[in-house]
């Protein structure tokens, strides 16, 4: 998909030394779960991307700009009970931060969620309270939060609250319909979700 401000296309295993330079930024790294380690490695993200690749349908985005890997989307589906819905992760190096990429490259992904999944019908994000840019990012693109959960992580030695967000197929429809292309400006980064390798969708 080629945007206004980046590209977003399926992660590929030539990213790892722009995916690893970027999460070893220790301020992405505060926004994301502990699967990303601290520092992070070549090596981390090679392992990472060999996961990745491997899934079908694809779950993880790379957010290109400038040629090289500079963040990523997740979207996972669930399963049991939760089969209709979908998890939200998202994460960008903090060199392109404030400059409309990261909702952009959201948005593109959620329109792809719920026109390429006639059965989604939910996508869900949590984010850290101290996160105010994933919250900011979420709440334009239409998100409602749900609900706070105290102190429910532990995260750079303390407790945190998460926020938990979402957005039903219908508000999408009812958004999509009013505003074409709505996800255009930007706030941080992303928000804490994960692709469940090692934790690649974050902030």
């Amino acid at each position: 998909m080629r945007l206004s401000r980046s590209e977003v296309r399926t992660v590929r295993p030539d990213d790892a030394p722009a995916i690893a330079a970027a999460l070893n930024d220790r301020c992405v790294w505060r926004n994301v779960r502990d699967r990303v380690p601290h520092p992070y490695s070549l090596a981390d993200a090679e392992q990472f991307l060999q996961f990745a690749c491997s899934r079908d349908p694809p779950y993880h985005f790379a957010i290109v700009v400038d040629g090289q890997a500079a963040g990523m989307v997740g979207l996972e589906p669930q399963g049991d009970v939760y089969r209709r819905s979908a998890e939200l992760g998202f994460w960008l190096y903090r060199r392109h931060w404030r400059r409309g990429i990261a909702s952009e490259a959201v948005a593109a992904v959620i329109d792809h969620g719920f026109a390429a999944h006639p059965g989604l019908h939910r996508i869900f994000a949590h984010c850290f309270a101290w996160n105010e840019g994933s919250q900011a990012l979420l709440r334009k693109l239409g998100f409602v939060q749900d609900g706070r959960l105290r102190q429910a992580a532990f995260k750079d030695g303390e407790l945190v609250d998460e926020l938990a967000f979402s957005l039903l197929r219908p508000e999408w429809e009812a958004r999509t319909a009013a505003s074409p292309g709505s996800g255009s400006s930007d706030s941080q980064a992303g928000g804490l979700v994960s692709g469940r390798a090692d934790g690649q969708a974050e902030r």
